[in-house]
């Protein structure tokens, strides 16, 4: 009885102790009240790289990281998850009297996340590249072998940036990152101004944009625009907005960037801060056409 007492209250105090050590070192303890939604679903994962059955690894590695997160994996959820990895390499990087003594594994993907309700696609990983590293100085079996526990790693580390990014940084993503057509707020004058191609930014924009939105805006004459118009140049702008980084010194060299912009572009942010980047940067380079982000609310 005595050491059932001691037991008893000695598990609410290491459990406390758990909470504040693991504060303490940046940790979160993560409980479903905390994710921005409950339920995730697994879509397609697109190998594209010659290593066999890496979509079936990654997806399991997936499924394993988003439940330790708390999310609850389901084909019926409103939220899906789907990628592709677009890059397997494996290559020797020290070696010794001719033999290769270490190895790194480079594994690069994009995943994206997808409102079924809405359409929203957000990204999540922009085909970033994760490395690992392992010694093998045996027969090729041991390579091998050790090969597979460093996929497994990096597959890991994959999963869990693809999972942390969801809860962090996909909220704000879905709420106000992206444009609408109503965030157009001079649709007309970003038009003529895309037309005109007076600037490095608008020249490049247009590259970008479809055939079919390019002769819409050759043609306009400065009437009224349709509803469907405004939503499908939201649309192509967001395509951009999740590309690659918009920023280059030259494209910008007109356009009066705040601080926080220039600082952002500096550190070449990859994911949703990427997306968060290529929103300031448009915002400021038309600053009569297209409305504000800030801190998840439209101004």
């Amino acid at each position: 009885m005595h050491r059932g007492i001691q037991a008893s209250s000695f598990l609410p105090a290491l459990l406390v102790a758990l909470g504040l050590f693991l504060g303490g070192c940046g940790y979160t303890l993560q409980t479903r009240a905390d994710l921005p939604f409950e339920a995730v679903s697994l879509g397609k994962i697109d190998n594209r790289t010659t290593e066999p059955k890496l979509q079936d690894r990654f997806n399991r590695l997936l499924a394993e990281t988003l439940s330790e997160y708390g999310f609850l994996v389901t084909r019926s959820a409103r939220y899906a998850l789907e990628g592709e990895v677009t890059q397997f390499l494996l290559r020797p990087t020290v070696e010794l009297s001719s033999v290769a003594t270490q190895y790194e594994v480079i594994i690069r993907a994009s995943f994206r996340l997808v409102d079924r309700e809405t359409g929203r696609v957000t990204p999540v990983l922009a085909d970033s590249p994760y490395i690992t590293y392992f010694n093998s100085v045996g027969k090729l079996e041991s390579v091998l072998a050790q090969k597979e526990l460093s996929s497994r790693d990096a597959l890991k580390n994959l999963s869990q940036a693809i999972v942390t990014t969801i809860i962090y940084s996909v909220p704000e993503n879905f709420s106000s990152l992206l444009l609408t057509a109503q965030d157009i707020r001079n649709p007309g004058g970003l038009v003529l101004k895309l037309k005109a191609q007076q600037d490095p930014l608008s020249r490049y924009i247009m590259t970008r944009l479809s055939e079919g939105m390019r002769q819409e805006i050759e043609n306009y004459s400065g009437s009224g625009l349709s509803e469907a118009f405004k939503g499908s140049l939201a649309g192509e702008l967001n395509a951009l907005l999740q590309g690659a980084s918009l920023y280059e010194e030259g494209r910008f060299a007109h356009v009066p960037l705040t601080g926080e912009t220039r600082e952002l572009a500096a550190r070449d942010p990859k994911s949703s801060d990427r997306v968060l980047l290529n929103r300031l940067l448009l915002q400021e380079a038309y600053p009569a056409e297209i409305a504000p982000y800030q801190k998840g609310r439209r101004q």
